[in-house]
């Protein structure tokens, strides 16, 4: 009977174990892609915004 509840004990623990690191490992997949979005917004909005320069400066020489 101890020899039992011992092994369901580590069979416990060892679960635990696994499901933190799972935890962990999803956390940092989420991180990984939020700055992957994040980066790609930035990179959009910075071509946008040359874009819309663009369109300022010829609209100046026009006017």
């Amino acid at each position: 009977m101890l020899e039992q509840n011992l092994k369901t004990f580590k069979d416990i623990s060892s679960l635990r174990k696994v499901h933190k690191d799972l935890e962990e490992e999803m956390h940092q997949t989420y991180e990984d892609i939020n700055n992957k979005i994040n980066t790609h917004m930035e990179e959009q909005n910075n071509k946008y915004d040359a874009f819309i320069k663009t369109i300022n400066d010829i609209l100046e020489k026009i006017i």
